[in-house]
């Protein structure tokens, strides 16, 4: 039933209430709800009094309407601070590009000032004649010269230099600076017309002494300090006279330990062992044919009143250490490279260790690898990998029982550990010398040479 309401009418309400509220086709007829459903309608728990209800519905949607709106400015305002933001964080990135752009851009600034005044400075010194430019790598780099030498009558002349400047002595710590006297490498070329299979030519050696047309008696062939009556002349010692070193016995057993590759021809393999034969005083078979060289004394320079440990952890040591230490300390006392001393001399003590040689013992030969692979490949119907002669029964000097495996016996470095000396004593200077003129003179050759010192510290005395 619908009917206007004469009478004010006074709404109460403090909680959320339901509501019965439908509206019409006809703007007219704007509720349909008995008198009596007014006081269940809630209006934000306020106390409101209407004339009529016409007028509390269209104060209803007044205010949905200013929710509505409110709630649509309170969205805008969400949305500009969150564009906001993003453009806040998008202006700071740009900002820390443009700074990076102008660190970067003044660091190249300052290396190519750096370029430019490097190079002019190699330009003055090349005018002045202290710089020579080789080619290297299609670039042209100035290579310092350490000194100019001339060729006359085809003859190499060098200035005359001795070795005092780098083996040191008594006085001073040995140096390695580069020697005074080393030749300029000149520049060369290979002609592509010739085949480069032919002997290539051989750049000019800093020769230190005078020894390139030397053609009397060798000298220092025999050490002084292996010249002893204690050790008799034999295969492994050069007592037996100037020859001793050239012996046919003791070159045939350096032929017997060098390792020559299967790829080689059978004449380069014959020009490989005349070229050993010639130069058979070169090779050491043992400790005691370790050649010292002459002049060459180390001393330590350790201030007066300095005290070291006489007490020390030393770590045990296997069986198979010990009895390895001993052989090596009995074969050392007999090329007579150390001596016993009295222990009231003894002024520091420092540890030994054992340090095992990665590619020494504890596996098999080569040879025997290569036989065993064949056995694989044979077993497997394959044709053998390398050509090798039959086994024989006796490897390494021991003879092989049937299925032995011919292990070798394991090898040890002898360690000392002197960090107690080295804290006083001085550092001696040990430049790498001119790395660019060492690789010029590599280049352009077939075949190149290593030689590594056998037992190279115990080529140099010990001052008192």
């Amino acid at each position: 039933m619908t009917r206007d309401v004469e009478a004010g009418v006074r709404v109460e309400s403090q909680t959320p209430g339901n509501r019965d509220v439908s509206r019409s086709a006809n703007e007219g007829d704007l509720l349909t709800a008995d008198d009596s459903q007014l006081a269940d309608l809630p209006f934000y728990g306020e106390s409101v009094t209407f004339e009529s209800r016409k007028d509390m519905l269209q104060r209803i949607w007044e205010e949905d309407r200013r929710l509505q709106e409110l709630d649509k400015l309170l969205r805008g305002e969400a949305k500009e601070a969150v564009w906001s933001r993003q453009e806040e964080r998008r202006r700071m990135v740009a900002m820390d590009k443009e700074r990076m752009q102008a660190v970067w851009s003044e660091r190249r600034k300052r290396l190519e000032g750096r370029v430019r005044v490097a190079r002019r400075r190699e330009r003055e010194l090349a005018d002045k004649g202290r710089f020579r430019f080789a080619s290297w790598r299609g670039r042209r780099r100035p290579v310092k010269v350490k000194c100019f030498r001339e060729v006359l009558d085809g003859k190499k002349q060098c200035e005359s230099a001795t070795r005092v400047d780098s083996m040191g002595g008594s006085s001073a710590p040995p140096s390695r600076e580069v020697p005074a006297s080393c030749s300029v490498i000149p520049e060369h070329t290979v002609d592509p017309s010739k085949n480069f299979t032919q002997d290539a030519f051989t750049s000019p050696v800093c020769v230190v002494q005078e020894e390139a047309d030397f053609h009397g008696t060798p000298v220092d062939v025999i050490p002084e300090a292996l010249d002893t009556d204690t050790l008799g002349p034999d295969l492994f010692t050069r007592n037996a006279g100037l020859d001793g070193a050239f012996q046919k016995a003791r070159v045939d057993e350096i032929l017997r330990l060098v390792q020559f590759g299967n790829h080689l021809s059978e004449d380069q393999l014959k020009r490989a062992k005349d070229l050993i034969s010639e130069y058979a005083d070169c090779f050491a078979l043992s400790v005691g044919e370790v050649r010292q060289v002459k002049g060459a004394v180390h001393k330590l320079n350790i201030p007066d009143g300095a005290s070291f440990k006489r007490k020390v952890h030393q770590r045990p040591l296997t069986q198979p250490q010990k009895q390895y230490l001993h052989t090596k300390i009995d074969e050392l006392l007999a090329s007579d490279i150390i001596e016993q001393c009295d222990p009231s001399e003894v002024k520091c003590v420092s540890p030994t260790r054992l340090a095992k040689k990665a590619h020494e013992g504890g596996g098999l030969a080569l040879e025997e690898l290569q036989h065993r692979l064949n056995d694989q490949c044979i077993a497997a119907g394959l044709p053998p990998c390398f050509d090798l002669p039959p086994r024989s029964v006796e490897a390494n000097g021991v003879q092989l029982e049937e299925g032995a495996t011919g292990e070798k016996p394991p090898k040890w470095r002898i360690c000392q550990n002197f960090g107690e000396v080295n804290k006083l004593t001085e550092i001696a200077p040990m430049p790498q010398g001119d790395i660019r003129a060492k690789q010029l003179a590599l280049s352009g050759h077939k075949y190149l040479c290593f030689f590594d010192f056998a037992s190279g510290f115990y080529c140099v005395d010990m001052h008192p």
